[in-house]
């Protein structure tokens, strides 16, 4: 170590520049490794994306209701809820499973939990999301629906931010409607905005 330091100091007194510009070499060389490592670490891979994919259109029709059962509305559609799709948002978020689902969809109206199971829907999680807009666009870019050659569609995508003991998480739900509509996909960007745009009726 004492004969490096020693060599260093030989060829600063002979060859400032040199030294200098070999220096400087290596702190660029080192600040392109660092940015290619975060893009290369952030960039999510095709198999990762794919397996977030979701073709609803595969799915089996929902259970019949009863008449008794209460109807699921979304600006007066009635709507059967066919996916759930929870994430963690933000770095300090605490991560989920599956089991709470119906906890998430519960702090986002109280019938919701109720509802998803009634209507046997399937339930995904995900790996932590950096914010409800960048989640709700995943949401709309992994969720496929059947092609139609018409502006109206079966489907609804409606996602957005819900609260549990004062963490945030992301919530999206899949819905088809029982008849045609032209709605498009809703962001929820705050949480008891979830109470305004879900009605139940009986």
């Amino acid at each position: 170590m004492q004969q490096a330091l020693q060599y260093l100091q030989e060829v600063w007194q002979q060859q400032p520049l040199a030294l200098a510009g070999l220096l400087l070499g290596a702190l660029a060389a080192g600040w392109l490794l660092l940015v290619w490592l975060r893009r290369w670490v952030g960039r999510a891979s095709p198999i990762a994306e794919l397996a977030l994919t979701e073709e609803v259109g595969q799915y089996p029709a929902p259970p019949p209701l009863s008449p008794s059962d209460p109807r699921l509305k979304v600006h007066g559609i009635p709507m059967r809820i066919r996916l759930v799709v929870i994430a963690p948002l933000g770095r300090e978020t605490q991560p989920l499973s599956a089991q709470d689902a119906s906890t998430l969809l519960h702090a986002a109206h109280p019938h919701l939990a109720e509802a998803a199971l009634r209507d046997q829907a399937k339930a995904r999680v995900w790996p932590m999301q950096l914010s409800s807009q960048g989640f709700s666009a995943a949401v709309q870019r992994h969720t496929l629906f059947p092609p139609t050659s018409s502006k109206k569609t079966m489907w609804l995508l409606v996602s957005g931010k819900v609260i549990h003991e004062e963490q945030a998480y992301g919530l999206g739900l899949a819905l088809w409607a029982e008849r045609p509509h032209t709605l498009g996909p809703i962001h929820l960007d705050k949480p008891h905005r979830w109470m305004e745009i879900l009605h139940w009726v009986d």
